[in-house]
This record gives structure tokens, C-alpha cells and sequence, in this order.
């Protein structure tokens, strides 16, 4: 059975939240030694649940998007950047002639 993403998680009511930590604490408890990895996802589950109430009670909003908030960091940066005089190109070095170039300016 896949453990449901955050997504479908802040779909739920808050009451609906606290009914599924006890559910989760109660099966925490009554799995055996042996289920570590099951063990392991549910202790997951009920700090991902655990955010979600948290993140409400304080107010929060989704988190944006990985790519604006790379943006943003990058404005950040940008605008903080010392602007500086691009380098003076230097003067092309001319062409080296061929073997048949050079036997006919002889």
C-alpha cells in the first residue's frame, strides 16, 4: 500500500489529520521488531502529517515552486553583483599558412 504524498495530505480537514496520527500511532505500536522498514515509513508519515497541522496553525502557504525560488535567489544576486567594464579584446594572431601556401609566395 503507498503512503499518501503531502499533497493528497493537505486535502484533508484537520480533524481528519488528528484521526489519522492515532491510527498511525496505534499501528506504530503493534507492529513487530521484524517490520523495521514498515516501521521506518510510518514514523515518516506522521511527521509529514505533523507539518501539515503545523504549517496551518501558523498560517503558512504552499511552498513555492523550486524554480522561483531560484529566481528570486538569483534577482538577490544579481542585483547585489559589481557591474564591471568587459576586457579589451586582444588583437587576433593572423592564420598559420600551409605547407603549398608558402612554396607559392616563394
Amino acid at each position: 500500500m503507498p503512503l499518501p504524498k503531502a499533497k493528497e495530505l493537505r486535502k484533508r480537514t484537520d480533524e481528519e489529520l488528528a484521526k489519522d496520527i492515532d491510527n498511525y500511532n496505534r499501528e506504530l505500536i503493534t507492529l513487530p521488531d521484524t517490520k523495521y522498514g514498515r516501521k521506518q515509513s510510518i514514523k515518516k508519515l506522521i511527521a509529514r502529517t505533523e507539518t501539515i497541522i503545523t504549517e496551518r496553525r501558523k498560517g503558512k502557504k504552499e511552498k513555492k515552486p523550486v524554480a522561483d525560488r531560484v529566481a528570486e535567489r538569483a534577482k538577490i544576486y544579481i542585483t547585489k553583483a559589481v557591474k564591471t567594464e568587459k576586457p579589451v579584446a586582444k588583437a587576433k594572431k593572423p592564420a598559420k599558412k600551409t605547407v603549398k601556401a608558402q612554396k607559392k609566395a616563394f
